[in-house]
C-alpha cells in the first residue's frame, strides 16, 4: 500500500469536488446519458467476472453503489464499495438500506490509488467508469491487482475512444454536444458535464487498457465492446 500524498494532485482535487457537487443528480444523469443502458452494462460485467458464491468482492469507485449492488445480487460472502466522494457514498448507503439483500453490502470512503486493504484480499475486484478519473491509470490498476487474490477476477467498465469511421465520429459529436446540454438542463452543472466528454477523448483505447492490465499482473485479459463500440468491458485473472 502506498503512502497517501501530502498534496493532492490538481486532477484528484478537481474530480473529487466535481463528484461531490453532482452527487444528488448522478443517478438521473447516468440514466439520461445512457438511455438506461448502464444497468445492462453492469449486469454484463458481473456475469463476465462470475464472482464465486461465498467469495469477497470489492467495487472501486463505487459512486452511489449500483455496481456494488449488482455484485451483491450474485451472492458473494461480502461486498465492499469504496469511493472518495462522501456525498456519493452517503446516497449509496441510503439506497442499500432499502434493498432486500443479505448480507447487505458495505460502503466506505477510500482512495483507489491507496486501497485500505491487505494484499490478495478479494476474489473479485470491479470498477465502473472510474479508471479514467484517476491521476495515474497504471498505479490504479496495480493497486487493484494488489488486493486481488491469485486466480481472482478483475472487471472494468469504461467509455473508451475508438476508431470506427462514421459511427465513432457521430458518437463523439453527440457526446460532446448532448452531454453538456443535459448537464445544463438536468444536472445543473455545465462544467462537470463538459469534463466527461473531455475525459473520454483523452483516455486510453481498449487495447491500451489491456496492455496495462497485463503489465500489472493480470492474464487471460479479454474485452467486449458495447454501445456501438463506445463502452469496453475488460476482464482479467490475477496471476
Amino acid at each position: 500500500m502506498r503512502e497517501p500524498l501530502n498534496q493532492p494532485n490538481p486532477k484528484h482535487r478537481y474530480v473529487n469536488n466535481m463528484f461531490d457537487r453532482i452527487a444528488k443528480r448522478y443517478d438521473l444523469m447516468n440514466t439520461l446519458m445512457t438511455a438506461g443502458l448502464h444497468r445492462r452494462w453492469r449486469r454484463k460485467a458481473i456475469e463476465l467476472a462470475a464472482p464465486p458464491k461465498g467469495g469477497l468482492s470489492l467495487d472501486v469507485g463505487c459512486g452511489t453503489g449500483d455496481l456494488t449492488v449488482e455484485l451483491s445480487l450474485h451472492q458473494p460472502q461480502a461486498v465492499i464499495g469504496i469511493d472518495f466522494s462522501v456525498p456519493m457514498v452517503t446516497i449509496g448507503q441510503h439506497k442499500i438500506t432499502n434493498l432486500n439483500i443479505s448480507p447487505l453490502p458495505s460502503l466506505g470512503i477510500g482512495d483507489a490509488l491507496n486501497l485500505p486493504f491487505p494484499d490478495e484480499t478479494f476474489d473479485t475486484v470491479a470498477t465502473a467508469f472510474t479508471l479514467r478519473n484517476l491521476t495515474d491509470y497504471s498505479a490504479g490498476i496495480q493497486e487493484m491487482r494488489r488486493v486481488t487474490r491469485r486466480g481472482g477476477k478483475f472487471v472494468c467498465i469504461e467509455i473508451c475512444p475508438w476508431n470506427n469511421g462514421f459511427l465513432s465520429w457521430a458518437f463523439h459529436l453527440m457526446f460532446k454536444i448532448l452531454v453538456p446540454l443535459l448537464g445544463i438542463v438536468f444536472g445543473r452543472d455545465r462544467q462537470a458535464y463538459k469534463y466527461l466528454p473531455s475525459s473520454v477523448s483523452q483516455f486510453l483505447q481498449a487495447n491500451q487498457i489491456t496492455a496495462l492490465l497485463e503489465e500489472s499482473g493480470f492474464s487471460d485479459v479479454k474485452y467486449e465492446r458495447l454501445a456501438m463500440g463506445a463502452v469496453a468491458i475488460h476482464v482479467g485473472t490475477a496471476d
